[in-house]
This record gives C-alpha cells, structure tokens and sequence, in this order.
C-alpha cells in the first residue's frame, strides 16, 4: 500500500524540496513508491516544455537574467524557495529576442484583458449601452440604459402596368400604370433604465384591434418613499368593488401613493375600448346604438340637386307616407378614374350650377319663381349650347380655354372642372332613392375625386332632365 501524497509536518520537522524528492520520489521498494510520484524540477528540459499538471507547483517562483562580464552572457536563473539555479545561458542578441518576445507578449496579454473587461466578459454581464448623466442616478437608481429591440420591418415596393392594343383608345389610354406600395412591421422593444424604469413597446401593422399595441412605461418607487410607482402608456384601473366598474384599454398616466397606512391611486386617461350590451327580451335580441354626429358616413351620400335637398325634410315629416311628389327615372354618374380601368371612360365637362334654380354663381340666375331642377333653370346650359363657341366647349381639348376666354364669369375649380377618361358606375356601384332624390355609393370617395351626374325625373307628373 503506497504512502499518503502530502502530510501534515510541525515547524520542527518541516522537510525540504529536495527531501521531499528524497521521501515520496521514485524508489525501487513498491511499498514506498507514490503512484504519481514527484519529479525534480532541475532534470527536466531547459525548454520548459514539458508540464506535469499532478505536481503541485513550485512555491514562490522567481524567474530572472543576471549579466555575466567573465563569459559575457546573459544567465537565466531560477530561485525557488530560496534556492538559486540556473537554467540557461543566453548571448547578447538572443537575450534581446527573448525580452523582446516576453515584452510583446506582456503586451497583448494587458489589452486582451482590456477589451474584455469594456464587453463584460470578465464579470458576465451585459454590454452598457447608454451611461445617463450622474443628476439621473438618484432617479433611476443606477446609470445603466439596457435597450432590446426585436422584430421585422417589410417593405413590398411594386408596379402594375397594362398595354391594351384598341384601336378605339388613343394612345394615351392603351397604356395604363400605377405603383403599389406595401408595408409591415413588427416591433417588440423592452429595455431598462437603471433599476428603477422600466419601457415596453408591442406595435404590430397587422393588429386587428388597436389595443393590441401597447406602450408602457413604469417606474417603481423604494420601499421607504411615499411615490410608490407612476405608469405611463396602456394603463388598467382594477377596482375589487362592484359600485364602480374598472376601466380598460386605458391609455395615460397612473400613479400610486402611500402615505402611511392610506394608500392613494391617482390616474389620467382616455378611455379606447368600446363597450357593448346586448338586450334579450321574448327571444329577441335588443341593441341600442349610438352614433356620434361627427362620425357620419364621408363621401357615400349625395342628392342629386339642392332641390331635392330643400324637400327633403318636408317628404319625410308624413312617414310611414313619403309625400316627395317626385321620382327618378334614370341616372347616370360618372366619377374621377382611379381604377386603371378604361373600357368604358370619357372626357366630361362637369358644371356645379347646371340645372339649379338657385345657382351658388349669382350672374346665372334668372330671377324666375321656378324652384325644381332643370336645365332650363338657369342661363348656364343655353349658354354653352346655343352660343357661338358650343363646338369649341364640346371639345375637350378646347373647352378649357373656350371657358376662360368666352365666359369669365366661371372659374374653373369653382364653376366647372373638366374630368378626362371619367369612369360610368355600373348600377351594381350605387343605389338611387327614386323617392327623396339621392344616391348612396358603394365605396366612398376621396376629398380630391370628381363625382358627376345626369338624372330625368318626374314631378307632380312632369318631365324634367338635368
């Protein structure tokens, strides 16, 4: 049985390296030898090449050159527990090799040590981003700024452009273009401010409802202050009561104090959720709606004429009854062309006071007592078509500068506008009310789009055409 590795020796009875070497080395007698017995230092290679990682290492180490004026060398010399011996024997230049090497490695070794300690891989921790000026420490109660944002940004760049080859088109109609542009993105971000606030950002493009993208900011108070947190962004009100109902999908500031015992919660906000309440009475389903004046359809609703807008309440005060006296016979509308689609399209030159027994435009009215819509309403439709230049008005090339020089009193923009490649609504795009005289569109205009329209009616049993 071998002995132990390493024993326990007084002051007295402490033994040297070399006696140690002496006790536990290699020895012949199997009783006595180590397993991993010790080796001496000194017959190991000059090179220090060799390493043998079960020895302990040498205690108190010390490694240095002494210059020798009898041989003219430079001696390296190893001191280990106050033993001195040398290891080797260096002339002039390989001793400035050799510092040279140690020197450069030295080096490389300090700046090593430098960039990690800046990217945090000595302590494990992660990169600082932002260092907030010292004034903001106390605040956040640290100067570290941590931002992590995640996600994707698309976006879809694009052309359509057809050739149709008429011959009933011109030119300009055959070839038809248009960009199409497209964008999606998703972002997540959540970060830290020093150990005190804390930021959270959820935006989503394709987010079905609006509440689906929050913002929130929060600080966190010490135990010890009376401002205990303040919430900024999508903030709730949870109430434990049933008084008072608890808000959601809040968005504003929430703040909470304490003042001893009393707890206080203070908060400013707007409300963006919507709350709905359904009524079943006898098996019938009951719902109250409420519509805000200022959300009324935009650019879908239009009477024909102003006539049909001044009888407007009168036909209605007789309800279930509509006493209007009027219906419409037929009814074209044409509108602004953004739908790439020429088939079937035309110049058109479009007049607000056409047909109006009171014009917006004063120089064209009659002075007369009829009040329905009619061409022969005003002066403005025997103008255009009875005067010297009607041919020239018709023309769309012309017509324009027609206007402007034969009838100043129009402007353009205000009176008349003419629409190029006007685009007719199929009856499917709209539906008339024959009744009270006015149409409702499928799809709502844009504040920059013409809409334009030629109707016949009948009132109290006679024709008129506009």
């Amino acid at each position: 049985m071998s002995r132990p590795f390493v024993h326990w020796v007084n002051q007295s009875s402490a033994l040297s390296l070399s006696e140690l070497i002496q006790e536990f080395g290699p020895s012949t007698d199997s009783s006595k030898a180590l397993v991993y017995p010790i080796k001496d230092q000194a017959k190991r290679s000059s090179n220090n090449q060799f390493k043998n990682n079960v020895d302990l290492n040498d205690p108190s180490v010390k490694i240095y050159f002494e210059y020798n004026p009898n041989t003219q060398t430079y001696d390296e010399y190893k001191e280990v527990a106050g033993k001195k011996t040398i290891q080797r024997r260096l002339s002039r230049d390989e001793y400035l090799a050799e510092t040279a090497k140690q020197e450069q490695k030295r080096y490389f070794d300090q700046r090593a040590k430098s960039n990690a300690g800046e990217a945090g891989f000595n302590n494990n921790k992660s990169p600082s981003l932002v260092k907030t000026p010292e004034v903001l420490d106390k605040l956040f109660r640290g100067g570290l700024v941590d931002i992590r944002p995640s996600g994707s940004a698309e976006l879809t760049f694009g052309g359509i452009f057809n050739t149709v080859r008429n011959p009933m088109f011109s030119a300009r109609m055959q070839k038809t273009g248009q960009f199409d542009f497209d964008q999606k993105i998703q972002l997540n971000v959540t970060g830290k401010i020093g150990n005190a606030l804390n930021i959270g950002i959820k935006y989503d493009t394709d987010a079905t409802f609006d509440f689906d993208n929050q913002t929130k900011l929060s600080w966190a108070g010490k135990e010890d202050q009376m401002l205990k947190s303040v919430e900024l962004g999508n903030v709730s009100l949870p109430l434990n009561g049933s008084l008072i109902q608890a808000g959601q999908s809040l968005f504003g500031i929430k703040t909470a104090w304490q003042f001893g015992r009393l707890k206080m919660t203070m908060i400013a906000t707007q409300n963006k959720g919507q709350r709905t309440e359904t009524t079943v009475n006898g098996g019938a389903q009951i719902t109250n709606f409420n519509i805000q004046a200022h959300n009324y359809d935009q650019n879908r609703h239009y009477f024909l004429s102003s006539f049909f807008k001044e009888r407007y309440d009168e036909a209605m005060s007789t309800l279930p009854l509509v006493t209007s006296g009027v219906v419409i016979n037929r009814v074209e509308v044409w509108v602004t062309n953004r739908s790439g689609n020429f088939e079937n399209t035309r110049d058109l030159l479009t007049m607000m006071d056409l047909g109006e027994a009171k014009a917006y435009n004063q120089s064209l009215n009659t002075g007369g007592n009829q009040s329905v819509s009619d061409n022969a309403a005003n002066t403005l439709y025997a103008d255009l078509t009875t005067g010297p230049d009607k041919d020239l008005i018709r023309q769309s090339k012309t017509s324009i500068d027609q206007l402007n020089l034969g009838h100043s009193n129009l402007k353009q923009g205000l009176d008349y506008e003419l629409l190029t490649y006007a685009r007719q609504l199929a009856e499917t795009d709209f539906t008339v009310n024959q009744r009270l005289g006015y149409i409702s569109l499928n799809t709502s205009l844009n504040n920059d789009e013409v809409l334009a329209v030629a109707f016949e009616y009948t009132y109290n049993g006679v024709p008129y055409k506009v």
